[in-house]
């Protein structure tokens, strides 16, 4: 019987096959809940290794014991033990029978995420390098459930290998440390966890797995037998793994609060233009509003909110023509979609730069108001009903409620209020009672 006729047997016949629709499903779940923007590469290349390997490697490794458990709980091990066939040979066809179908369900979602972001993304495009660090994670996984199934034989060997790899990534992952400020950052070791990526880790990330599937195969290797050659190519994987954990490690970027600047672990300086944002682009003749280039789906848009945010003020001392609008973010939601934030642009509205309080918030009650008021017209986040502190440049109770009254009144009203308020509104001199 040939390798490749006896994989296709064992890949038929292997537990591991229950994977494909379970990975479906769950990528499915999660990509739903995690509410999936198939415009963006940024969030394509981010849930697929979210939504799909934290579970998928686990799985992997439960069915890979439970398949090493096969030939022993049907009392064939002696009969398997006569044949001519190579015992590796043997072990590494049901290992791969069984990675395979876990690779094939993650790279049907790959696939589909993919096709559904090719054609509409305005910007940057897919990460390989998380796909070949999470195809490298669920080797790993099947060869050390493998090996733990091979080592231990009892039906509770797979679920207790799925869960303690469930449990040894989501360590990973959560692995955080509290700063000199108080913050709480993720340490470099949440860098090997398969649903963590960054560009300057990556590499490091795929050797590291890469040499744990090495060393699992290796040391299943030589449980059957042991020789120099063995032993060497165990010698080979456990240094892999070694050098992927350092090159995580020193790959990490580090805040050196001594010096103030960013650093590797090796203290080397991490320069600036690692970081540098692609030029904005820019849209609108009334209302010019710039956005990173992968926001260009949703600019039109944008730019009919902010022309229709900026119509009451249009004439008023102190506003440009035209208006700029700069300072602004991307939201998503499952009621109200996908949609550039146009929040940010109204505190320059009705504030100057000097009137504006500590992080450049507004904190003037008149100032809130009419910045409610604004945000009404489009539909915008207020904060007003919502349990904040107001003094976090959030606006108060009083503030919401004379916003409300404020877009009850005429428009002929609010607009001769405006023309004779407005300036002393902008630099921070009114009062609530100062509105009508």
């Amino acid at each position: 019987m040939t390798t490749l006729r006896l994989f296709a047997i064992e890949a038929r016949h292997n537990a591991a096959l229950l994977l494909v629709p379970i990975i479906l499903l769950f990528a499915w779940y999660m990509l739903d809940s995690q509410l999936w923007e198939p415009y963006l590469w940024s969030s394509t290349n981010e849930l697929l290794r979210k939504s799909v390997a934290p579970l998928a490697a686990p799985a992997t490794a439960g069915a890979g014991a439970w398949m090493a458990g096969r030939n022993r709980r049907r009392s064939i091990s002696d009969l398997l033990a006569t044949t001519p066939l190579p015992a590796m040979r043997r072990h590494l066809t049901l290992v791969a029978g069984t990675i395979v179908w876990a690779v094939l369900g993650y790279l049907l979602v790959a696939g589909y995420m993919f096709a559904r972001t090719a054609p509409n993304a305005t910007w940057s495009g897919p990460e390989m390098w998380p796909i070949a660090t999470a195809v490298a994670a669920l080797l790993a996984h099947a060869a050390w459930g493998y090996l733990a199934g091979y080592r231990i034989p009892s039906r509770f060997t797979a679920p207790l290998a799925g869960v303690v790899a469930f449990v040894v990534q989501l360590y990973l992952s959560g692995s955080m440390t509290v700063q000199t400020d108080g913050t709480r950052t993720s340490t470099w070791l949440a860098r090997l966890a398969v649903s963590d990526f960054t560009p300057r880790v990556a590499a490091w990330q795929a050797l590291f797995y890469a040499g744990l599937t090495g060393v699992g195969l290796a040391a299943l290797w030589l449980m059957l037998r042991r020789d120099v050659l063995r032993g060497l190519l165990l010698t080979v994987a456990v240094t892999s793994v070694v050098a992927g954990v350092i090159g995580v490690w020193a790959a990490t970027p580090r805040w050196d609060w001594a010096n103030n600047r960013l650093v590797d672990g090796w203290g080397n300086t991490i320069s600036a233009e690692e970081y540098i944002a692609p030029e904005p682009v820019c849209r609108g003749e009334e209302v010019v509003v710039c956005v990173h280039p992968q926001f260009q789906p949703w600019l039109d848009r944008a730019v009919a909110d902010a022309e229709y945010l900026v119509a009451p003020l249009q004439g008023l001392p102190g506003i440009a023509s035209p208006i700029e609008c700069r300072k602004i973010g991307f939201g998503t939601g499952r009621h109200d979609g996908t949609r550039i934030v146009l929040d940010g642009c109204v505190e320059h509205l009705v504030a100057d730069a000097s009137a504006l309080g500590q992080y450049g918030r507004i904190e003037n009650e008149a100032q809130q108001a009419i910045s409610v008021w604004l945000l009404n017209r489009i539909g915008g986040h207020t904060m007003c009903g919502m349990s904040v502190h107001p003094g976090m440049g959030f606006p108060s109770a009083a503030a919401c409620d004379a916003g409300e009254r404020f877009a009850a009144l005429p428009e002929t009203e609010q607009q001769f209020w405006l023309e004779a308020h407005y300036a002393d509104l902008r630099a921070g001199m009114l009062t609530l009672a100062d509105l009508p």
